[in-house]
C-alpha cells in the first residue's frame, strides 16, 4: 500500500476545506439569488422553500400513457369498489 506523506496529506486538507468553503459560498449565494428573486411573491416564496427544505409535491395520480387510460383506470377502480361495498 501507498504511504502518503504529511505533506500530500496537508495540501489535500488545504484543497478540500477550499473547495467546500467554495461550495458552501456558491449555494449560500444561489439561494440568496432565489429567496431575492420571490420577493412580495408569497406563493413562489413558499415554492422555493418547500424544494429546499425538500417538500416537493409528487403526483398523486397513477403513472399512464395517455388521459383516456388514466380515466379507465378510475372508472374501474371506483367500479370494483362499488361493488365490493354492495357485496
Amino acid at each position: 500500500m501507498k504511504q502518503k506523506s504529511p505533506l500530500t496529506k496537508d495540501v489535500y486538507m488545504k484543497v478540500r476545506n477550499h473547495y467546500i468553503k467554495e461550495t458552501a459560498t456558491a449555494k449560500s449565494s444561489f439561494y440568496q439569488s432565489v429567496i431575492s428573486d420571490a420577493e412580495g411573491n408569497v406563493k413562489k416564496l413558499y415554492s422555493v422553500t418547500s424544494k429546499l427544505l425538500g417538500r416537493e409535491k409528487e403526483n398523486p395520480l397513477p403513472s399512464c400513457s395517455n388521459d383516456v387510460d388514466l380515466a379507465n383506470d378510475f372508472m374501474q377502480y371506483f367500479s370494483n369498489k362499488i361493488k365490493k361495498l354492495r357485496a
